[in-house]
């Protein structure tokens, strides 16, 4: 196995990553700027990201060599940043969820997946996904009763409720701010997950953001063709005009002000969530 040419404070930062899973951007830029701290590196608050660009950049080219990246996402509903290590070997599978999880919850999750995928506006309501759950359960019983094989505990409603908080927990999955009881994916799913999502979903049931051209679930669309953006691509395109970018039809200042005010509504919401969890 190759040594990783890292610094110590790099070694540091790493792990903690790799304990953590996931990092946003609040607590990956305090994580940063402690590890500097610890290991007594002077910095001014102005050149914050192009060392954290290049601490990141080199940590990367190091661990490459096992298959290994820390990458960069966003939510679909705070708009946030979140970043990951993601295994670039085991991109079409369910990765670490799979070393995670017991065979019942993956059940559960990947219910959960194909809900908010085929979903229409990629968020399903929370009951609708406790009785769907509860559905498959009993539908795998009486098949195990058919076949005589040996027949799965089925989990209760308060089983399923444990587990769906716990991928809430995780980063997995997130309840909409500005839509309560509605459920969608994390961005850490959409980050390490997207490839396992190309995989096992056909290409009509996925839609791609026009300007970015990553997944989209929670879209900001067009009425006049069926361009859908990313809200958060959608709010930095929209600092440089207002016309659709595919048929150039123009969003009216309600619609933009509307998308603007919810993204800063719920990633104030996730703040203030994230203090009270610690205070």
């Amino acid at each position: 196995m190759r040594d990783i040419c890292l610094s110590p404070a790099q070694q540091y930062f790493l792990q903690i990553i790799l304990n953590k899973g996931v990092l946003d951007q609040i607590n990956f830029k305090v994580l940063f700027c402690n590890v500097l701290k610890k290991f007594q590196i002077e910095y001014e608050e102005t050149q914050i990201k192009p060392m954290y660009v290049k601490f990141l950049r080199e940590i990367n080219e190091a661990i490459k060599h096992f298959n290994m990246e820390i990458k960069a996402g966003n939510c679909e509903i705070t708009g946030l940043s979140y970043y990951c290590i993601i295994r670039l070997c085991d991109s079409s599978s369910i990765g670490d969820l799979s070393q995670l999880y017991s065979a019942a919850e993956l059940k559960i999750f990947r219910k959960v997946l194909e809900l908010i995928v085929e979903s229409e506006n990629g968020s399903v309501d929370y009951n609708l996904i406790l009785n769907e759950i509860l559905s498959m359960f009993d539908e795998l019983s009486e098949e195990a009763q058919g076949s005589q094989s040996q027949i799965e505990k089925c989990p209760t409603n308060r089983d399923i409720r444990i587990i769906l908080e716990k991928f809430m927990q995780d980063n997995w999955l997130i309840e909409i701010i500005n839509a309560p009881n509605m459920i969608t994916l994390h961005g850490r799913a959409l980050i390490e997950l997207c490839q396992y999502i190309k995989q096992i979903f056909p290409p009509e049931d996925l839609s791609y953001c026009y300007l970015c051209k990553f997944i989209v679930l929670n879209n900001f669309s067009c009425s006049g063709c069926s361009m859908k953006l990313h809200r958060y691509c959608a709010k930095r395109f929209f600092k440089g005009g207002k016309d659709c970018p595919s048929c150039k039809q123009s969003f009216s200042k309600d619609q933009i002000d509307g998308l603007l005010e919810s993204l800063s509504s719920a990633k104030n919401a996730y703040a203030c969530s994230q203090f009270s969890s610690q205070s």
